[in-house]
C-alpha cells in the first residue's frame, strides 16, 4: 500500500516548481526522452508524443516570458485551445508578469 504526501514540504515537486530554471531543464529533459519515444516504437505514437512535447515546449515559452516565441503560429493554435483560466494565466506571465505576481502574493502563494 502506498501513501502519498499531499502538499509536503520539501518534496520534489515543490522545489521544483519555486525554481522555473530547474523546471525549464526538467521540461527539456522530458522532451527529449518523448522524442527518443517516438523513435523508438517507430512514431506509433507520434500524435500523442508531439501534443506532448508541444504543451511542455509551450510551458517553456510561459515561464521564459519569451514573447517573440509566444506569438508563433504553433503555438498560438495550442495556446487557442487552452481553457479561458489558462490562457488568461498564460498572457498574464509572459505580458504582465507583475499582476500575475500581484495575485500570486494577495493569494498567500
Amino acid at each position: 500500500m502506498a501513501a502519498y504526501r499531499v502538499n509536503a514540504e520539501g518534496s520534489w515537486t515543490q522545489r521544483i516548481e519555486k525554481n522555473p530554471e530547474k523546471m525549464i531543464l526538467h521540461r527539456q529533459k522530458v522532451i527529449e526522452h518523448l522524442h527518443f519515444f517516438n523513435d523508438f516504437t517507430g512514431k506509433k505514437f507520434d500524435e500523442a508524443v508531439r501534443n506532448s512535447i508541444l504543451k511542455c515546449e509551450f510551458k517553456n515559452i510561459v515561464l521564459q516570458r519569451d514573447k517573440k516565441k509566444f506569438k508563433q503560429t504553433v503555438y498560438k493554435e495550442y495556446y487557442k485551445k487552452l481553457p479561458v483560466k489558462d490562457r488568461l494565466k498564460s498572457y498574464l506571465i509572459v505580458y504582465h508578469h507583475w499582476i500575475f505576481d500581484l495575485c500570486l502574493r494577495l493569494k498567500g502563494k
